[in-house]
């Protein structure tokens, strides 16, 4: 009789018990506002917060009327003014839309600057800004003198698009009178 080994009794395996002492982590962080239980407290500390901001926050209002003198403007300085405005504009900012309303002669009648325009959304973009305009142009000259700033819209103001090539050959040929002589110089037809 063939020996076969005897079974032995299966281990009995214990099973491994989770940890379940959980703790919940406690924050690093204190608490940055504490809730008083009175309204007492509660009113002294938001007044304490406003003194102290209060504080922080001096901010220092110069008028520009009491930093430099009301002179007549001359018109040459203006123009010097208003082309170092635009050229602070191309550099600080990047709507296409106020470089396009600045990059144009204005008529000046004192105390009156107008601008003519094409559309009523360059006119939006005047009223916008003429604040911020106003006061830069005020400090390049050093002068309190008032200006106002005007948009106008042109009446009959229609910019025709070129299409075709003969029609945009015609348009970059009038705003560069160099490009007729290229095209004689080297040969081209243009259809």
């Amino acid at each position: 009789m063939p020996k076969y080994p005897t079974p032995r009794p299966a281990k009995t395996q214990k099973k491994k018990s989770l940890d379940v002492n959980f703790s919940p982590k406690v924050s690093v962080f204190k608490p940055t506002i504490t809730i008083p239980t009175d309204t007492k407290t509660l009113e002294a500390q938001i007044e304490a917060q406003k003194v102290s901001e209060q504080k922080n926050e001096e901010i220092v209002v110069i008028d520009i009327k009491s930093k430099y003198p009301v002179q007549p403007i001359d018109e040459a300085k203006l123009q010097e003014a208003w082309l170092k405005l635009l050229a602070y504009w191309r550099k600080h900012h990047y709507d296409s839309t106020e470089i396009v309303v600045l990059d144009r002669k204005f008529q000046w009648q004192n105390p009156v600057l107008t601008l003519t325009l094409e559309n009523t959304l360059q006119r939006e973009v005047v009223e916008k800004r003429k604040s911020t305009w106003i006061r830069f142009l005020q400090e390049q000259m050093q002068n309190a003198h008032t200006i106002e700033i005007s948009a106008e819209i042109e009446a009959n103001y229609t910019q025709k698009v070129p299409y075709t090539n003969s029609e945009k050959w015609e348009y970059l040929s009038k705003k560069y009178p160099v490009m007729d002589l290229l095209k004689t110089k080297l040969g081209l037809d243009i259809v």
